[in-house]
């Protein structure tokens, strides 16, 4: 069942939304609402896989049981047992279903062998809940997750269906509060529809228009240059809004039911870096191999022979991840070796280049990857390759190339630029003070609309992260910083502001610093250096969004963001500085106002002061809920009717 489709969108989901809704919270336990989602999630498997949600099941059994055993016997090597026998499990069910036959193939090919294939049908979402549930017990045998004793809250965790399928990989304990307790407002009740059909538009109206042109060429028998292009440009726009559009979607509904995922995409598109591209790329997998493989393996801070090994250990396994193909194993190399040559060679040429340069630089290496990726096997990919850098004897254009560009060039340009930050940022401009209203793809805005709800935020404190006070709307995001101040000339701002990626702020610096962790909502302790590209010199201090987890460093200076792409103004004074954006107090014991500079709309630091564009609330109010409604209007006719589609109605 696709969220996409007619019956999920207009059955399955209202139909839980109201048994949901209707369960009782007691003392504020959403216990009976849980078994509402288990109950409707095993139902949604099952209606695709009514013979594999038995191995789901046991698949959450095994991780619960291994769970039991890892406390019960922490400490000792019983306990580093049961986190093998968990890893053991896991891998080894998700190797059996998805690998067997591409093992098998091999054999036969290398020992001439006639091992007849297994033929077994691969299980929906399994590469999903195999992590979610390995993120769980090792998190576990840390010490960084606490035990989950109930096995039918842990279910809800592995089969929470709105992100079954195709993510994000949530791991347990950034929902592990929420589990036990949640609140439910309808302004996070609205927030969640309002992404939930940013998302299905995106899929619907987009990618799958996209997904068309994809499909014609394959068919085609045209080899010219132009429609080569064409279709890898394509297919690069269409699994960006295929899979964002699927992450919107799943972190809408966690929203309406009360969760918080994290992003996965941060505009991936306008990279100048390889490195950057997948920090902004499926955040949620490159993080965890990060934290799960690459750090265990020694990270970045090994000798240089031991970093290429880790590198290439990590990105085989990204590329064997995603699919049992040697073309997605090349894949996996081909970034591999891109963020090498970067590393020891074209970093610094790429960081003096021109923006336009260094973004073409990434979409060309982002476009040939794409060819492996969606090629059926690595000659496939070859031969698409040859016929791009015209070797393939198909010309540079035709007839039927021209045609199709005239076709769908409406749909091409509405997808090139709705993968920037274009339309957020001027949606936030029509409807100032709502950036997380707005469906955008930051990290931030999740966490930032749970500090505006009031429900969480990290303690205040020498160098943590303070919670966003009342009528906060998501304009600010605090960080630690060791040592001086922001504003002053020895004070180093953050990396990057707004709807960028966190970065790294040093102590007395007074220069931005480009590296910074792979994704925004994870961090590195200060001086540890543990996380990827992380600097690895002691003083660097972690970074944090309002409501992360975080070591602060001790006596830090506190820095607020003011809104997207804004730094605050003013100079700071010595010692622990306070900023202030919108009601959000920076935390440190006697701290000081940030000087006189404004902040976000001409605001004095410290002060909170109304919110921008709350006279136009009632737009809010009226236009938001009349797109949602044509927005249902055209999905809906495109699913009834497929050639209904108001992108592609628009040819030259």
């Amino acid at each position: 069942m696709l969220f996409s489709s007619l019956t999920f969108l207009y059955y399955f989901m209202p139909a839980v939304l109201a048994l949901y809704f209707i369960a009782p919270m007691r003392n504020g336990s959403p216990r009976l609402r849980n078994w509402v989602l288990l109950a409707a999630s095993v139902f949604f498997y099952a209606w695709g896989e009514p013979v594999y949600v038995l191995l789901m099941l046991g698949q959450a059994f095994s991780g619960w049981f291994f769970g039991l055993l890892i406390e019960r016997f922490r400490g000792r090597p019983a306990s580093r047992a049961a986190l093998a026998g968990s890893i053991a499990v896991g891998i080894g069910g998700l190797m059996f279903f998805k690998y067997s036959d591409f093992f098998i193939d091999n054999a036969n090919a290398l020992f001439r062998s006639a091992i007849a294939p297994l033929g077994l049908a691969l299980p929906i979402g399994i590469s999903f809940y195999t992590f979610q549930i390995l993120s769980y017990t090792i998190d576990l045998y840390r010490g960084n997750a606490s035990l989950q004793g109930n096995f039918f809250t842990f279910s809800t965790y592995v089969m929470l269906f709105p992100q079954l399928i195709a993510g994000p990989i949530v791991r347990y304990v950034d929902v592990e509060r929420e589990l036990a307790r949640r609140e439910h407002t309808m302004a996070r009740f609205a927030q969640g529809a309002r992404r939930f059909a940013i998302g299905l538009g995106k899929k619907v109206l987009i990618a799958n228009a996209l997904g068309e042109l994809v499909d014609i060429y394959k068919k085609s028998g045209d080899r010219s240059v132009l429609f080569a292009w064409l279709y890898i440009a394509a297919y690069a726009l269409h699994i960006y809004f295929d899979f964002s559009g699927y992450s919107d979607m799943a972190i809408g509904m966690g929203h309406m039911f009360g969760f918080h995922f994290l992003e996965n995409f941060n505009y991936p598109y306008i990279s100048r870096s390889v490195t950057e591209f997948w920090r902004r790329w499926h955040i949620s997998l490159s993080t965890w191999f990060r934290d799960y493989v690459y750090i265990p393996l020694g990270g970045n801070r090994v000798a240089a022979p031991r970093y290429v090994f880790n590198i290439l250990v990590v990105w085989f396994l990204t590329g064997f991840w995603h699919g049992a193909g040697w073309n997605f194993i090349v894949w996996g190399l081909y970034f591999a070796a891109l963020l090498l040559l970067e590393k020891y060679a074209l970093g610094k040429a790429l960081a003096r280049l021109p923006a336009a340069v260094s973004h073409a630089f990434v979409l060309l290496c982002a476009l040939v990857s794409w060819v492996f990726f969606d090629a059926a096997d690595l000659g496939g990919a070859l031969s698409t390759l040859s016929v791009m850098f015209g070797a393939g004897g198909g010309g540079l254009a035709s007839a039927e190339a021209a045609y199709y560009l005239r076709s769908y060039a409406v749909p091409l340009l509405v997808a090139a630029v709705g993968c920037t930050p274009l339309p957020a940022m001027l949606m936030r401009r029509l409807f100032a003070g709502s950036a997380e209203a707005m469906g955008g793809e930051e990290p931030t805005e999740d966490r930032l609309a749970e500090a505006d709800d009031g429900d969480s935020g990290a303690p205040a404190g020498a160098g943590s992260v303070a919670p966003a006070g009342a009528g906060a709307t998501g304009a600010a995001r605090a960080v630690g910083a060791a040592g001086g101040a922001p504003g002053t000339a020895g004070g180093a701002p953050v990396a990057y502001a707004g709807d960028k990626t966190a970065g790294v702020a040093q102590a007395g610096a007074g220069a931005p610093v480009a590296e910074a962790p792979v994704a925004g909502d994870d961090v590195a302790q200060a001086g540890a250096g543990a996380v990827s590209e992380a600097p690895d010199a002691a003083g660097w201090a972690p970074v944090a969004y309002a409501g992360d987890k975080t070591a602060g460093a001790a006596g830090g200076a506190p820095v607020a963001y003011a809104g997207a792409g804004e730094v605050p103004a003013g100079a700071a004074t010595a010692g622990a500085a306070q900023a202030a954006v919108s009601g959000a107090a920076a935390a440190g014991a006697g701290a000081a106002p940030a000087g006189t500079g404004a902040v976000a709309g001409g605001q004095p630091p410290g002060q909170a002061a109304d919110l921008p564009g709350r006279p136009l609330d009632w737009a809010r109010l009226v236009l938001e809920p009349l797109g949602i409604a044509l927005l249902l209007i055209v999905v809906t006719a495109y699913l009834v009717d497929g050639s209904f589609n108001p992108f592609i109605y628009f040819r030259f």
